[in-house]
């Protein structure tokens, strides 16, 4: 569901439409599946705990629940939408791209922005 209020229905997509959304998202890529995102490393346990929870609660407010990790200053993510059998829908990629704006500005406030 991508949004709790309008619940819209996820649609599954295809290898070929996951591999041209992966395109704009150089971090993600497919394993087992699910779509996953590389390591994010941020300066310290506080930040990454910040980072966390937007993700956790931007994800809740669209009725999304991703595989959420936390080790110090590193969060993994895993992305697949439980609705549709566990597989990789439109869904997964809204809200990659939406993790992708957090991670830049919790990055860019830490001071460890990448060079782009």
């Amino acid at each position: 569901m991508y949004n709790k209020i309008s619940r819209v229905a996820p649609v599954v997509l295809s290898k070929e439409q996951i591999a041209l959304k992966l395109i704009s998202l150089p971090h993600w890529k497919i394993e087992n599946s699910k779509l996953v995102r590389e390591p994010i490393e941020v300066r310290d346990f506080e930040t990454a705990c910040s980072l966390f929870n937007a993700i956790a609660m931007r994800s809740h407010l669209w009725g999304h629940h991703p595989e959420l990790t936390l080790n110090y200053n590193r969060l993994g993510i895993k992305l697949t939408t439980h609705d549709i059998g566990n597989q990789v829908s439109d869904i997964d990629l809204k809200l990659a791209k939406r993790i992708e704006k957090y991670v830049d500005m919790y990055k860019f406030e830490e001071g460890v922005a990448e060079e782009k």
